[in-house]
């Protein structure tokens, strides 16, 4: 897209391409997306449990 930029608007390449304006501006970031996995697990009575605990008791049921 970079290299049409000169000859023509970003609008023009976006309807050519029949993509929104929004996704010409993307940046790609370094470093891994989305949220981290928790560490810690919420029990029905609200009390925090690490997921190791979790994963021994689930182990221990089978």
């Amino acid at each position: 897209m970079t290299q049409y930029q000169r000859s023509t608007t970003r609008k023009e390449l976006c309807k050519w391409l029949g993509l929104p304006r929004s996704v010409s501006y993307y940046r790609a970031r370094d470093g891994k997306p989305g949220a981290k996995p928790s560490q810690i697990t919420m029990k029905l009575d609200g009390a925090l449990v690490p997921n190791e605990d979790v994963v021994i008791r689930i182990k221990n049921a089978y």
